[in-house]
C-alpha cells in the first residue's frame, strides 16, 4: 500500500522531490518504491521530459485505479467511524409478519424521532426465512412470535420481549359473537380461516392443538393477516389470531374476540440472534430501546 500512495503523490506533485517532502521520506526512498512498483507492473510508469516528471500511458491507467482505491479507503474509514457512533449507522434486522405489522412500526417511529441519523434495513418474512437469514449473517437479529418449540435451532438465543394471547375471532354477526369464552370443540366446528403453515402463528396453533390430539383442517389458508381479518369481518368464516393483531378492530366493533376454553394460548414474542453475536453501538442502542418499549406495553396484551 505504501508504494501505491507514493506513486499517487509523485503523479500529483509531478516531482520526486516534492512527493518525498509531502510523505516525509528521502528522495532515494521514493525512487526505490517507484522502481519496485514498475518492476511489479512490468512497465515504466513515469518518464522525464526536461525537468518535468510525467506519467506514461501505463501510469495514467494505473492512476485511475489508484484514485478509486484511495477514495474507497476514505469511505471505509468514514463508515467505520460512523459504525462506532451509537447515534448513527445502519441497523439490519428482520421481523415476522405479525411483529412487522403490529409491533415494530410504532417502536421504529419513536426511535427515529429520537435518533434521526440511524438508518434501518428491515426484512419482513416468515419466521423460518428469518432464522436462515440470521444463520447466514444477512441480518443481525429478528423479532418473531413463538412457533413450534421443537423447531428451535441450536446456536441461537431466544429472548422474550412480550406476551400475546391467541383468541377466537368472529364477525359481530356470528352466532358465537355474544360469548366471552368458546369451548375448543366448538371453535373446531367453525369454518376457520388460518394463516399459512409457514408462519410462526400457524405453527404455534397447530402444535398446541396437537398436544390435545387434534389436527386442525382449516376452511381456508392465507398468508396475509389483514385479509384474514377482512374476511372474518364479512362473516366469511372465523379465525384464531393474535390479540395484538385484532384488538383495534375489536375495540371499534368490527370484530369480536373470545377466549378459547381449556387452552392456554399465551405465547411469547422473541428477540432471536446468534449466541455470542456482537453488535455495533447503534444496534445495541436500538435493542435497549426495543426492550424498554416492549416491556412497557406487555401488560396491555392479552384478551381482557
Amino acid at each position: 500500500m505504501n508504494k501505491i500512495i507514493t506513486f499517487y503523490m509523485v503523479a500529483k506533485c509531478k516531482s520526486f522531490t516534492r512527493a518525498a517532502e509531502s510523505l516525509g521520506l528521502t528522495q532515494p526512498a521514493v525512487s526505490l518504491q517507484i522502481k519496485s512498483l514498475e518492476d511489479e507492473c512490468g512497465m515504466e510508469l513515469f518518464e522525464r521530459v526536461g525537468k518535468n516528471i510525467l506519467l506514461t500511458d501505463a501510469g495514467k491507467t494505473l492512476l485511475l485505479y489508484v484514485e478509486k482505491i484511495l477514495h474507497t479507503m476514505e469511505e471505509a474509514k468514514r463508515a467505520l467511524k460512523e459504525a462506532q457512533d451509537p447515534l448513527s449507522g445502519e441497523i439490519k434486522f428482520g421481523a415476522s409478519i405479525l411483529s412487522g405489522i403490529y409491533v415494530i412500526p410504532p417502536i421504529l417511529g419513536r426511535f427515529k424521532r429520537e435518533h434521526p441519523h440511524v438508518t434501518f434495513s428491515v426484512k419482513i418474512r416468515f419466521a423460518r426465512d428469518l432464522i436462515e437469514s440470521i444463520e447466514d449473517n444477512k441480518i443481525d437479529f429478528a423479532i418473531m412470535g413463538e412457533g413450534d418449540k421443537s423447531q428451535r435451532k441450536q446456536g441461537l438465543s431466544f429472548t422474550s420481549l412480550l406476551e400475546d394471547e391467541l383468541v377466537f375471532v368472529t364477525s359481530p354477526m356470528h352466532k358465537l359473537a355474544s360469548k366471552k369464552t368458546v369451548p375448543a370443540y366448538e371453535v373446531l366446528n367453525q369454518d376457520l380461516i388460518l394463516t399459512e403453515k409457514y408462519s410462526a402463528t400457524r405453527n404455534y396453533i397447530d402444535s398446541e392443538f396437537n398436544r390435545y390430539g387434534v389436527c386442525i383442517e382449516p376452511y381456508l389458508e392465507l398468508g396475509n393477516i389483514e385479509v384474514v381479518k377482512k374476511l372474518v369481518a364479512e362473516d366469511f368464516g372465523s379465525s384464531i389470531l393474535s390479540w395484538i393483531s385484532v384488538k383495534r378492530e375489536v375495540a371499534e366493533g368490527n370484530l369480536h374476540a373470545s377466549k378459547i376454553e381449556e387452552m392456554n394460548l399465551v405465547r411469547r414474542v422473541f428477540l432471536v440472534k446468534r449466541k455470542g453475536k456482537k453488535f455495533l453501538p447503534a444496534t445495541n442502542l436500538f435493542l435497549s430501546f426495543l426492550k424498554s418499549e416492549t416491556g412497557s406495553i406487555t401488560e396491555t396484551f392479552g384478551y381482557e
